[in-house]
């Protein structure tokens, strides 16, 4: 009786683990998105140039705040960038977030920001009514994607 009654449970637990181990989870459907903005100018109001090269990261920052800039400019303006490159310090964007270059021809400044979307279908909350269609890992996936996307930057 020993022996049989061993058995079944052996067979039971050899069965729940097969079952268990049936289970199809959903395809990851998480999207990372990369857009590029791109800001051109020629400086002839140096005033109304910093205003507008101010208001074109601070947009993209408030909306964005690991996006990234590279910073083109032509080296007769390297006072404009000085000016400009203190100023966007003060509003909170790290030196390793973006990135000088000088140029001899073109635009005499050109800023072009970057950032990524990451993209994913919505997990929703684990409740007793939809334990059986949950899927599991979701927010794991997209977290993981969203934190290869956006790495955290070094500190000074």
């Amino acid at each position: 009786m020993c022996v049989n009654l061993k058995n079944i449970i052996y067979l039971t637990l050899f069965s729940l683990a097969l079952s268990g181990c049936s289970v199809a989870y959903p395809e990851n459907e998480t999207v990372v998105n990369t857009f590029e903005e791109n800001f051109e100018f020629t400086a002839v109001n140096k005033q109304k140039a910093m205003e507008k090269s101010l208001e074109f990261v601070g947009k993209i920052n408030r909306k964005h705040p690991k996006s990234t800039y590279v910073i083109e400019y032509n080296t007769d303006e390297s006072l404009f960038i000085d000016e400009f490159v203190i100023k966007i310090k003060h509003l909170g964007i790290h030196k390793l977030r973006f990135k000088l270059n000088a140029i001899s021809e073109g635009k005499d400044i050109s800023i072009v920001a970057r950032y990524h979307i990451v993209e994913g279908k919505n997990c929703g909350s684990i409740s007793l009514n939809n334990i059986n269609n949950y899927s599991f890992g979701c927010s794991l996936e997209y977290n993981r994607r969203l934190s290869l996307t956006n790495p955290i930057l070094g500190k000074e």
